[in-house]
């Protein structure tokens, strides 16, 4: 019965438990499938976030940048020359409108602060430089950047250049700026410097304040890097070492990149990897581990029921051949197969104890007709003798008469 129970219980458990691990292994991999779904959804829907309220951010600001622009320009003179002035370490004709040397002037850009928030400078040109003769931009240590040039490289610089304005996202001393940018002219068409408004872009709450906040699973980012490649705005949950490790490309981080056209500006979402195959991970143990559980108690079950439902019904009628005992009738068989042979050695000892009642009779019989034919045997001797006797008289008897 050990072997049997062996035999029948170790396949039964072997496919349990593959199936388990199989089941296993294939529910984690649909669950990782469906996070890293997840998290490229969520880090779809984020870029669109990102991008929607860059959009809305832009539209607005380029309404306030042209609004901006308009108040600067109305009720400016005629531009002219005049002397040389030095503005920094800068020297360059000065440059006058309705007959004002703007050179180191500040009531004039800062009115435009007033009214409209923006950021403001006069250009003056020396060449093809532009130079900033009047601004409330201001340098990192807090003082008006004036004799700073303009960026010849830029797109600003280039369009000024051709006498055309400008009017786009702008890195102004290293910070972006949403700017607007229309050249000063004179009569004959020359460029003689320019005027620029514009908005720190670092100071945009709206779009800034969403970046901050969003958050891809656990541990994942959003960014937004302006053309140069330097982070803008990131989420905070996450530490500027680690973006600048995802951005870099390592393969523990999942990167995606999306362009925002109007600036330049990339849109960057990251999930780590382990976000993703660490809950699938402890989904497939936990399913091993309780499949595990599982087998040991319904092997556990199968070999009470096994013993109660074969082996004990089998152990009886081995006992039983192993005894001979023609008189053992078994008891309490399940409706079963293993009851039918039950029942089966019980009609099998009944069959053989008839047999050998009939026999036992038969052999009573045969002893009483032996005991029988030795009687008469004895009696057919003793007649014989008796007829001897007589016919050994009648012969001497015969002598006797023949003597005589």
């Amino acid at each position: 019965p050990k072997g049997l129970a062996r035999k029948l219980l170790l396949p039964a458990v072997i496919a349990i438990l593959v199936g388990a691990i199989l089941a296993g292994w294939a529910v984690g991999a649909y669950h990782e499938h469906q996070l890293r779904q997840s998290a490229q959804k969520e880090a779809y829907l984020l870029e669109r976030q990102v991008g929607d309220a860059l959009q809305i951010t832009h539209t607005l600001m380029s309404a306030r940048v042209q609004t901006a622009m308009k108040v600067f320009m109305d009720h400016q003179g005629a531009p002219s020359l005049g002397k040389p002035v030095t503005v920094g370490h800068e020297t360059l004709p000065d440059l006058q409108l309705g007959g004002r040397g703007q050179a180191n002037r500040t009531d004039e850009v800062d009115a435009v602060a007033s009214k409209t928030g923006a950021t403001a400078t006069v250009f003056g040109r020396r060449g093809d430089a532009f130079v900033r003769i009047a601004t409330n931009v201001k340098q990192p240590d807090g003082s008006r950047a004036v004799g700073t040039l303009l960026d010849a490289s830029g797109k600003a610089a280039q369009n000024l250049r051709r006498g055309e304005a400008f009017y786009g996202l702008v890195d102004i001393l290293g910070a972006p700026y949403l700017t607007g940018y229309e050249p000063i002219k004179d009569g004959s068409g020359q460029v003689m410097g320019a005027y620029y408004v514009g908005f720190k872009i670092a100071s945009l709450d709206e779009s800034g304040e969403a970046i901050r906040q969003a958050q891809v699973l656990q541990n994942g980012f959003v960014a937004l890097l302006d053309e140069n490649g330097k982070v803008v705005f990131a989420s905070k949950n996450v530490p500027p070492a680690s973006i600048r490790e995802a951005l870099a490309g390592n393969d523990r981080w999942n990167l995606d990149r999306k362009v925002f056209a109007p600036w330049g500006f990339t849109i960057a979402t990251a999930f780590l990897e382990s976000d993703v195959l660490g809950p699938a991970r402890a989904m497939r143990f936990s399913i091993i581990a309780c499949a595990l559980v599982g087998v040991v108690l319904v092997s556990w079950i199968l070999v009470n029921l096994l013993h109660r439902r074969v082996l004990a019904p089998l152990g009886a009628l081995m006992e039983g051949i192993e005894k001979h005992d023609l008189t053992l009738q078994l008891a309490d068989l399940a409706d079963d197969e293993i009851g039918e042979l039950g029942r089966a050695f019980n009609r099998s000892n009944h069959a053989y104890r008839e047999i050998f009642h009939g026999l036992a009779g038969d052999s009573e019989r045969v002893a009483s007709g032996s005991v029988e034919l030795s009687a008469t045997a004895e009696e057919l001797q003793r007649t014989a003798g008796e007829i001897a006797d007589v016919s050994e008289r009648e012969r001497v008897q015969m002598e006797e008469i023949t003597g005589a």
